[in-house]
């Protein structure tokens, strides 16, 4: 077999097969654990890496556990379709995101309240 190393043997060969299968598992977890955690609002590195090391456990915990549950905001007005193409968006819109066309705010920008 060409492709394995002539010094190391076979045994040397398959410890660096699975090592490869553990660090690409790793970093599928680390993936899917960073992408849980921003929905549900917690730290993504801190969950990258738990996945990294821990895999699949740290995994099944995000997902079974209810802490940081993601927080959605108010829905202080009721959404206003575009005249142009119906697409609905919040009262405050300066413009339309299916067509673009310039919309005339129906409400104040809660943002430029909070500034």
């Amino acid at each position: 077999m060409s492709w394995m190393p002539m010094t190391g043997g076979e045994g040397m060969a398959s410890s660096y097969f699975l090592g490869g299968l553990y660090v690409l598992a790793g970093l599928v977890f680390g993936g899917l654990c960073a992408q849980k955690a921003v929905q549900k609002g917690l730290s993504a590195v801190g969950w990258f890496f738990a996945g990294l090391f821990l895999l699949a456990p740290s995994y099944a915990v995000l997902v079974l556990c209810r802490c940081g549950q993601a927080q959605s905001l108010d829905k202080t007005r009721p959404p206003l379709a575009c005249a142009g193409c119906g697409t609905l968006h919040h009262p405050s819109a300066r413009r339309c995101s299916g067509c673009g066309a310039e919309l005339e705010p129906a409400a104040p920008s809660e943002v430029d309240h909070a500034r």
